[in-house]
């Protein structure tokens, strides 16, 4: 008990989970209690870039989203938004902590590279990013139609065992849903079946960027040789990043939506749904699924 109340305070103070105290109410009683919640909080993300004659700087835009693997969110967020190809465009990212200041907002400032082009007009988005969103802030659906890598036929197989144990790998990686209920998790998986990187946050767009943001900086894409896994349903904004940073396999724990099976049937995706510990529904490119 005294271990569990430890850790707790430890990811309290990294601001990954907050504490509010409630009122729990019973069929015949009225309790006091303390609740642990994910935190979710403002990143105020600008840009720096060379402008031709000289440095300016842009107000990009506004993220809420779970402190913690800042670098990587906006890393993999800049990609997502077709802004950097790989990570040594960005010469460096300024993090500013601000959470206990009068001003109690967190500041990133990403430094571009004078080879990486940037325009604001090309590259709008709306100031508030909604945790929830990966699309919110875009101000035309055409500005959605970044390139995609065109998956290989295979690229990675797995499996079927390996993949009906992810699910119980994920439950146990993820720590802050374990304290809260209340997070996403995206993972990025190797071909044996094993999670090699995992993140969590209130938005899952934010942690599919959280895992994009780490790949990127051990590499270039496309991730043609791992899987990307999630947590809660695969929606089509979810399916399209990861099409962009070339997984060819996405495993889902809920259900797709019709549009993220569409999609992934007209772009060779393998699109796994429902995942449980002894079955799976498969969408699209079954070929990279061994029975």
């Amino acid at each position: 008990m005294e271990d569990n109340s430890r850790s707790k305070l430890r990811l309290i103070h990294n601001r990954v989970i907050s504490e509010a105290e409630i009122k729990v109410l019973y069929p015949d009683e009225i309790k006091e209690g303390v609740d642990v919640l994910a935190t979710e909080s403002p990143l105020d993300l600008s840009l720096r870039y060379w402008g031709g004659t000289q440095w300016l700087t842009h107000q990009f835009s506004v993220l809420m989203r779970t402190p913690g693997a800042d670098r990587n969110l906006v890393l993999g967020l800049l990609f997502a938004e077709g802004i950097i190809s790989e990570a040594d465009q960005v010469e460096k990212i300024q993090l500013i902590d601000n959470a206990f200041e009068e001003e109690k907002i967190d500041k990133a400032v990403v430094f571009l590279s004078k080879q990486c082009s940037f325009s604001p007009s090309e590259n709008n988005r709306n100031l508030i990013s909604n945790s929830s969103c990966g699309f919110c802030g875009k101000d035309t659906l055409e500005s959605l139609q970044h390139s995609c890598y065109i998956l290989p036929r295979i690229g990675i197989q797995l499996e079927k065992n390996a993949i009906w144990n992810l699910k119980s790998q994920l439950i146990t990686e993820q720590s802050a849903f374990n304290l809260t209920g209340g997070i996403h998790a995206v993972a990025a998986v190797n071909a044996q079946g094993e999670i090699e990187v995992i993140k969590e946050d209130v938005g899952r767009h934010n942690a599919l960027d959280k895992v994009v943001g780490c790949l990127l900086e051990e590499g270039q894409p496309p991730f043609t040789n791992k899987a990307l896994l999630l947590s809660g349903r695969a929606s089509f904004e979810m399916v399209h990043k990861a099409m962009m940073a070339g997984f060819p396999v996405v495993i889902a724990i809920g259900a797709p939506s019709s549009m993220a099976v569409d999609f992934a049937e007209e772009n060779n995706m393998t699109l796994i749904g429902f995942l449980k510990e002894n079955r799976m529904n498969i969408y699209s490119a079954q070929q990279r699924v061994v029975f």
